[in-house]
């Protein structure tokens, strides 16, 4: 049963008059009420953007930083090898003037593959 029946039911009728102003003021308050919760909505969606722009720009930053220090142990690696290298060769010798004897070696021979031995130009 509704406000209107029950009013019919007392034998009270309302104007015309008050109906559309009731209509009206209704109405009235639907679009504010509409209005508000579209602000809240906005409001609620700008701020998650926010919060998922910040969490971007964290990730993104310990993402650098993790590669950062990967990179740095890489480059520590390489260094402690070319050390090893270093220290290993340098009872060696000139290296440059034994790899150049090698190579002028290498050039001066030929191998003849048909018969298996190696001729000198």
């Amino acid at each position: 049963m509704t406000i209107r029946d029950i009013a019919v039911a007392i034998s009270f009728e309302p104007d015309e008059q008050s109906i559309k102003k009731t209509n009206s003021e209704i109405d009235k308050t639907a679009k504010d009420a509409k209005k508000k919760a579209d602000d809240i909505k906005k409001s609620v969606n700008d701020s998650v953007n926010s919060i998922k722009s910040t969490v971007t720009k964290a990730l993104g930053l310990i993402g650098a930083g993790i590669s950062l220090i990967k990179t740095n142990q890489i480059i520590e690696e390489f260094k402690g090898i070319n050390d090893k290298i270093r220290d290993a060769t340098r009872s060696m010798g000139n290296q440059a003037k034994i790899q150049q004897t090698i190579l002028d070696t290498a050039n001066d021979a030929t191998v003849v593959e048909c018969v298996g031995t190696t001729e000198s130009k």
